[in-house]
């Protein structure tokens, strides 16, 4: 027979969606009220399973589906739940944080599980589940409704180290978020040295250089709207305009105000 955590996993390993609600409004209890009733009563295929672990007290929610039907995008879904918070809670969309993920977010039920409670600050659960159950497998509901395996579960072994690999995951993170704004300040820095060594702005009109001139000795590439349009919005505050429609030896698009050292 299956174990508790064989079971769980398996079923995260067909799962669709992810949803992650957070209310910010004192309407906390019924936004989540209605959420629940709207999951529940959403069509889905048959012998799919919902999970949903909310907890009023903090004015979140979370839920796993596998398939719902008439549903095809995260987006799609994301609309639906927006439309529920509006019609029946008239919550705004500053009121209250939603995502709908895809599940490779985590690697497995226990994952998500953990992060549903780090992200509940630690706090109790009302958990709900639907699932069928095959004749000779352990009863998933009970167990997870009324055998507290919940807050067992957060002072196991395996919680602690999911939670070392969170860490982890997070310092990684950091690091490379530093490595790239690092890099994005030396490319600001090389742009920057660059156009002080080759161009005079003038702001006079008279002078002027054809766009592939300019992004020719800055490495960008001229063909790039992008780029163009990224360029002129640094150039403005040098006093460059730039008219799209001039042409020089049959180049359309020059900046104005600019000359060469």
């Amino acid at each position: 027979m299956k174990s508790v955590e064989e079971i769980l996993n398996d079923d995260y390993e067909y799962a669709n969606y992810i949803i992650e609600f957070k209310c910010l409004h004192r309407k906390s209890d019924d936004a989540i009220n209605k959420l629940v009733h709207y999951f529940k009563n959403i069509p889905r295929v048959s012998d799919s399973f919902l999970y949903i672990f909310s907890c009023k007290e903090k004015g979140n929610l979370f839920a796993c589906f596998e398939n719902i039907n008439d549903i095809n995008s995260n987006r799609d879904f994301e609309k639906m739940i927006i439309n529920v918070l509006n019609s029946k809670v008239r919550l705004k969309v500053d009121d209250y944080e939603l995502s709908v993920l895809h599940p490779y977010t985590f690697k497995t039920f226990h994952h998500w599980l953990y992060n549903c409670i780090h992200n509940n600050d630690h706090g109790y659960f009302s958990p709900y589940v639907d699932r069928y159950r095959e004749e000779d497998e352990i009863d998933i509901e009970e167990i997870i409704c009324n055998k507290g395996y919940i807050e067992k579960f957060e002072y196991t072994d395996k919680y602690f180290d999911i939670e070392d690999y969170f860490v982890e995951e997070y310092r990684l993170t950091r690091i490379k978020k530093k490595a790239e704004e690092t890099m994005k300040q030396v490319f600001k820095d090389l742009f920057l040295w660059k156009l002080k060594k080759h161009f005079i702005f003038t702001n006079n009109e008279n002078d002027y250089l054809s766009k592939k001139t300019v992004c020719d000795l800055l490495d960008l590439d001229c063909k790039s709207k992008k780029n163009i349009r990224d360029l002129n919005n640094i150039l403005i505050d040098y006093g460059v305009s730039y008219d799209k429609l001039k042409m020089i030896k049959g180049d359309r698009g020059v900046f104005l105000g600019i000359f060469l050292k």
